[in-house]
């Protein structure tokens, strides 16, 4: 069940939308612990047969990271899947967005759809730098808006794909670049995959986190725990100015929060880019700029409001459940 103040942030904080995904947070804090510094091994990512050489992919990663950091707007589209396995069941997650982003100062104009079905929340979100608007599309309630006081808690909320695309591909060109396999006519296709639970996919993995879910470290012990199954990234590459127009990444993994006791992980997250120095400048509505404050609630806060509609989505169902007997 995702609530109606599972808004406030973008594409990640994914914790403070949907109840019961709080283990899949602390999954997310364990992870940022784990030490990495040395490169890890590849397994072939297909059959096809290979058009560069892992030193152009390389090349490749550095002149697309490059191009990519020296834009200052773009339009982005993101979506991310989650499904978490533990001994209390699965829980699932799915959230896209679609918006524009400028630079030199962020901002940041999107549309976020949380959820499936009935349980699908939509919101307008706008950040100027300074303050945090959200429009709330789904429950009739207007726009509002988060404080200054606030501002360090919502930049901790903007993905890395949005706020420094440059960065996370300078990531993996760091972490494996000399391992990523070139591909592909017209445009270049760069992949890399790997089911090795090394210390550099760990890390490449961390980073990934970090940029989906915006988490913070917890104890190096479970994080210790963490075994990859598999990791992949694609990136799809303009020819013609080395500019990312694709990102997509594939995650499988588990980790014991206690001992004995594991947890899996499967993520994907697929971001696309386009109209480079193209888009419209964002602009604040007078009616987001007037809105009425709202600050973002505490952990404690966020619990009581999950188990409260929680209680009315329980009622509800047996509502419907009496309605169908008669």
């Amino acid at each position: 069940m995702i609530h109606k103040y599972a808004w406030k942030t973008g594409m990640p904080m994914l914790h403070r939308a949907v109840p019961g995904l709080l283990i899949l947070l602390l999954v997310m804090f364990l992870l940022l612990v784990v030490p990495a510094c040395s490169r890890g091994g590849k397994v072939p990512v297909n059959e096809e047969p290979q058009t560069g050489s892992e030193a152009q992919g390389d090349e490749l990663l550095r002149r697309s990271a490059a191009a990519a950091d020296k834009a200052s707007r773009f339009s982005l589209t993101m979506k991310l899947k989650q499904q978490l396995q533990s001994n209390e069941g699965e829980e699932s997650l799915e959230l896209a967005s679609d918006g524009r982003v400028e630079r030199n100062p962020l901002r940041i104009d999107q549309m976020v759809v949380t959820g499936t079905g009935e349980e699908e929340v939509k919101q307008r979100t706008l950040w100027d730098g300074k303050t945090y608007y959200v429009e709330d599309l789904t429950f009739g309630e207007g726009w509002s808006r988060i404080p200054e006081t606030d501002k360090g808690s919502v930049e901790e909320t903007i993905s890395g794909f949005q706020k420094a695309p440059g960065q996370q591909i300078e990531q993996l060109r760091q972490t494996a670049g000399g391992e990523v396999q070139v591909s592909g006519t017209g445009k270049n296709i760069l992949k890399y995959e790997s089911g090795e639970n090394s210390e550099a996919n760990r890390k490449l993995l961390t980073e990934l986190l970090r940029s989906t879910l915006g988490a913070q470290s917890m104890t190096r012990e479970a994080g210790e725990s963490l075994k990859i199954e598999k990791l992949s990234w694609e990136i799809e590459v303009s020819k013609h100015k080395d500019l990312p127009a694709r990102i997509l990444t594939d995650a499988s993994f588990s980790i014991e929060l206690e001992p004995g006791n594991a947890v899996h992980l499967q993520q994907t997250l697929e971001v696309s880019y386009s109209k480079w120095e193209e888009t419209p400048a964002i602009l604040i509505p007078e009616k987001a700029r007037t809105a009425p404050e709202m600050s973002i609630p505490s952990e404690e806060e966020q619990r009581e409001m999950e188990r409260q509609i929680q209680k009315e989505l329980d009622r509800l169902q047996q509502e419907q459940k009496q309605k169908q007997k008669q």
